[in-house]
């Protein structure tokens, strides 16, 4: 996705752009995601390719712009359904309870779940039209051309010439060199460029690693007539039981492109889906904390085999760091996963991607300008791309780090988690902000405003300063302020609940207690009622 996204903004700026892909194109490609899946060798290249995949609102907003508006109305043509997030969404919180309901005084903000075949089979549909960039499959580049090798592989170079090394193209597999103006490398989290470079005589960026140890297990399924009426009736097209630490247990159901529904459920340490397909239903009624994943899902039809991702976390290479040392040659772009790669559950990194591929065309496009004559109103066909490399990573790092930010202080709340960089925050600033944020969470429940400002943070539509403005502000402080005076906040059962009773669980203290009392509601078995609370 962020090579696709790349290209086409490349294509606006160069006249000819080569995406190197490291796969063969496969028959399946030309298919829908179910015979996708059940190929071995259709997608290697992409480990996350057959589990659940949803775009965030920022996402979404960022590839509509990069296609011009095309990305959106593609995806729907080909049968994804379209999402107004605080309409179709229903995020269930451990503590919290219901932490989405709808809202219907908030603007309407778009995003879409369907599988990863279709995010990038659409993408690159759009791109495939565009006259300017080629597609060379089953190409894999093995290392970087510098200036002064002369055509040769790179090799040491001494720290007094170092400097003025420019990456002026690729080394492939088969030996041969692929000449460009500019490189980008959007190969992902085990990209090579950190070696390639230690072969030139760069040191290697500073690298930052969190994980909590999260565990999932993804399939396609086809719903029953029961509960795919259900939905259909409420108006529901993603449930989520959400984390939160202490509860580590989580599930998602979302539907998906053509009638297929995508799920995933897992957790943070100890839950772990089992080796075998056939437990994976039993284990999620036991194990994932609301009832809601393994009710809809009884009597569902599964369409492909389980797909098991065990213990990622996120990772993060610090080449704006290198770059500011000088220590990033000329030529190199770095985008997206290769620059930092996140624990997938957020699902952020399409987003990043595309957030990251916007600002190099704004960049490129001020360098365009640039380059007029005061005398001709005609723009020369020319970019100076010195400084580029290095003012890309400055740029796209608030992106990451907003993102990182998310990601790696959701998962450092859980008992085990580790990180590099020691705790994300420290001191009495650290805990008064992360006193704050609960609050908000909590507030969000409850509070339209408090709300819509969180979602957007989250789905990357606005920076996370949003969240401290006057308008929010003022009403999280009052809620920290009234805490004591109010009941412990607890899960909302009736969420889905069963038909023999449409009581909410008693409100109680502490994420493990509320999960308790969720499971407990619904011990009882019968059927479930999808049109109360919901």
């Amino acid at each position: 996705m962020a090579g696709l996204a790349a290209a086409e903004v490349l294509s606006r700026h160069f006249s000819h752009v080569v995406v190197l892909e490291r796969d063969q194109p496969h028959p399946e490609w030309q298919q829908g995601a179910v015979d996708m899946a059940k190929s071995k060798v259709a997608r290697r290249g992409v480990t996350q390719y057959n589990h659940l995949h949803g775009m965030t609102a920022g996402g979404l907003a960022s590839l509509n712009r990069i296609f011009g508006g095309r990305y959106s109305p593609a995806l729907e043509a080909a049968g994804t359904p379209m999402l107004q997030l605080f309409k179709h969404a229903r995020l269930v919180h451990p503590t919290y309870g219901c932490w989405l309901p709808r809202n219907a005084s908030a603007a309407p903000v778009a995003t879409a779940f369907c599988t990863r075949h279709m995010f990038e089979s659409t993408a690159r549909q759009l791109v495939a039209g565009n006259e300017r960039v080629e597609f060379v499959h089953g190409a894999k580049a093995v290392g970087l051309q510098f200036e002064e090798d002369a055509g040769a592989a790179a090799a040491a170079a001494e720290p007094s010439t170092r400097g003025q090394k420019s990456v002026t193209g690729v080394l492939l597999a088969d030996g041969s060199f692929l000449q460009a103006g500019l490189v980008v490398d959007a190969s992902g989290r085990h990209s090579a460029a950190p070696d390639w470079l230690a072969a030139a005589g760069f040191p290697q960026p500073r690298v930052s690693h969190a994980t909590a140890g999260c565990s999932y297990a993804s399939t396609l399924v086809k719903l029953s007539p029961e509960a795919e009426s259900a939905l259909a009736a409420a108006e529901v097209r993603i449930i989520y039981a959400m984390a939160h630490a202490p509860e580590k247990s989580l599930g998602i159901l979302a539907q998906a492109e053509n009638g297929v529904w995508q799920t995933s459920v897992g957790g943070f340490g100890d839950k772990t889906p089992p080796l075998k397909d056939d437990g994976i239903f039993d284990w999620a009624k036991k194990e994932v904390w609301h009832p809601s994943i393994a009710a809809l899902l009884e009597g569902c039809t599964p369409l492909i085999p389980w797909r098991r991702f065990y213990g990622l976390g996120s990772t993060w290479r610090h080449y704006e760091e290198a770059a500011a040392a000088g220590n990033l040659p000329e030529g190199l772009l770095l985008l997206a996963d290769s620059i930092c790669s996140f624990q997938p559950v957020y699902g952020q990194g399409m987003t990043v991607a595309a957030l990251e591929a916007e600002i190099l065309d704004e960049l490129l496009e001020k360098r365009s300008s640039s380059s007029s004559s005061s005398s001709s109103s005609s723009t020369t066909s020319y970019i100076e791309v010195t400084g580029l490399a290095a003012e890309l990573q400055a740029a796209v790092q608030p992106v990451v780090q907003a993102a990182w930010d998310l990601a790696v202080g959701g998962d450092m709340k859980y008992e085990g988690a580790v990180s590099s960089d020691g705790p994300v925050a420290t001191g009495l600033a650290g805990k008064l902000m992360g006193a704050y944020m609960e609050a908000l969470f909590e507030l969000a429940t409850s509070d339209e405003t408090a709300q819509e400002a969180l979602l957007r943070v989250m789905h990357m539509l606005d920076p996370p300063a949003k969240v401290m403005e006057p308008p929010v502000l003022s009403r999280v402080l009052l809620h920290l302020i009234t805490a004591p005076f109010r009941p412990a906040a607890g899960p909302n059962a009736a969420f889905l609940s069963s038909s023999s009773s449409s009581k909410p669980a008693s409100r109680v203290g502490g994420a493990a207690q509320a999960a308790a009392a969720v499971r407990a509601s619904a011990a009882g078995g019968g059927r479930f009622d999808l049109g109360v609370n919901i």
